[in-house]
């Protein structure tokens, strides 16, 4: 079963795959620019962080409400609930990542900022207007990710 091709369709498509995209495009540039060290940082924070993310998830007591099929498109740790709460937090991180730099170098690249805002506000729209996600995930994938990224 595919899905129609709609501005609907294609905004949610764009949301959902948007951390798959970020991750590769931060691994890939670094390749490319023959810093490998840099992509493999952000790769190890990353995912180190993410594990401690979805370990403080696991003590969330609140009872899994009926998802949405759309809701558990990926899933992580054989747990759909807790997905869209990494997606939040890995682009959050990503933006911290990026944003501390810019602050110490006085360097400010507003069109990046504008566009990584607009993938978490996609992200976080479309994961609440589904019920994938409770407004306590939200937060606590946005606090962590501003704190540790």
């Amino acid at each position: 079963m595919g899905i129609t091709l709609s501005s609907k369709n294609l905004f949610l498509f764009i949301s959902y795959i948007s951390p798959f995209l970020l991750g590769f495009t931060f691994i890939f540039l670094g390749f490319i620019n023959s810093e490998p060290l840099k992509p493999l940082l952000y790769l190890g924070s990353l995912l180190f962080t993410m594990g401690i993310v979805v370990f403080l998830l696991k003590f969330n007591t609140s009872s899994t409400p009926s998802l949405n099929p759309l809701c558990s498109v990926f899933t992580f740790m054989d747990d759909e609930y807790y997905r869209p709460n990494i997606s939040t937090y890995f682009i959050t991180f990503t933006l911290f990542y990026c944003v501390m730099p810019m602050i110490l170098s006085h360097e400010t690249n507003y069109y990046f900022l504008s566009l990584i805002l607009f993938v978490l506000v996609g992200d976080t729209v479309t994961k609440l207007s589904y019920g994938c996600v409770n407004m306590m995930g939200i937060v606590t994938s946005i606090v962590t990710g501003t704190l540790i990224g």
